[in-house]
């Protein structure tokens, strides 16, 4: 079993630090490609149809995705905790992990892509912020682990 939490926290934070390698590797490609006086990606204009599009997909990805990530989640690790097969309950984990952290970091990474693209319009970047700050509480840890699948109704019982 120990072996099993183990995996799935090695795949989990595959997963979690890729998406903020991938946050940071955005920030530094967007900075250098529009920046300058012949920017290789010039800038949207924030009123125009595509603009706004671009806001609305950043926008949505927040208001939809984290809440949805965080709940689907614990929801199915109120169903996980009742399997008694622990291979079938830790493969369950790692999948429903990698879809939080999946919809709970897009944020970050389209709010960072729009916030370059959009000429550094803040709106943007505050998208990203609540998407890093939401995608950090997802932070793979052995203690999470364990009591996303820790059973408490035999908890219970033996008190």
């Amino acid at each position: 079993m120990e072996y099993l939490k183990e995996q799935a926290l090695k795949k989990l934070n595959y997963y979690y630090y890729g998406c903020m390698f991938l946050a940071i590797v955005l920030v530094s490609v967007m900075f250098y490609v529009s920046r300058g006086e012949n920017p290789i990606l010039p800038h949207l204009d924030r009123a125009s149809s595509l603009g706004y599009a671009l806001q609305t997909v950043v926008i949505l990805s927040a208001v939809l995705g984290i809440p949805s990530g965080l709940g689907l989640f614990q929801k199915k690790c109120k169903i996980l905790k009742t399997l008694e097969d622990s291979g079938a309950k830790y493969r369950e984990y790692i999948k429903w992990g990698t879809i939080r952290i999946i919809l709970v970091g897009s944020p970050l990474i389209l709010g960072i892509v729009a916030f370059y693209w959009l000429g550094a319009y803040r709106s943007m970047i505050w998208v990203a912020g609540m998407g890093a700050i939401f995608l950090y509480s997802c932070k793979p840890l052995k203690q999470k682990i364990e009591s996303d699948l820790k059973n408490d109704d035999t908890e219970a019982g033996n008190a």
